[in-house]
């Protein structure tokens, strides 16, 4: 299991389009559901030769100062026990992998002064 949360200086619903056309750019991951409402996304990625796939949440919540917070869970399949040691690598591949595409796909949008 791994997760990291960020802090971006862009509006929450800018945040959360981004961050929908940077998953559906990324071949790896399938979104198993959206939910718009709760500006919350659940994708998996599947099996490779290290680790039988991934389920990962990304959740968005406007901070009390006006930006966004990302926060990305990633675990394996499988479960934490058996995903073991390598399965956290891979768990924070996929992570740095979202964080890297939302962060290009922010740059079309105006940050928050």
């Amino acid at each position: 299991m791994a997760s990291q949360c960020i802090l971006v200086q862009y509006s929450l619903d800018n945040t959360f389009e981004a961050l929908k056309k940077a998953i559906f750019k990324l071949s790896e991951f399938k979104v198993d559901s959206l939910d718009e409402n709760a500006k919350k996304v659940y994708l998996t990625s599947g099996a490779s030769w290290v680790s039988w796939g991934e389920k990962m949440t990304i959740s968005l919540e406007q901070t009390r100062v006006g930006g966004t917070t990302i926060s990305i869970l990633s675990t394996p399949k499988t479960g934490i026990i058996l995903g073991g040691v390598i399965g956290f690598f891979k768990n924070r591949e996929n992570i740095k992998k979202i964080v890297e595409a939302v962060s290009a796909e922010l740059s079309d949008y105006c940050r928050l002064s």
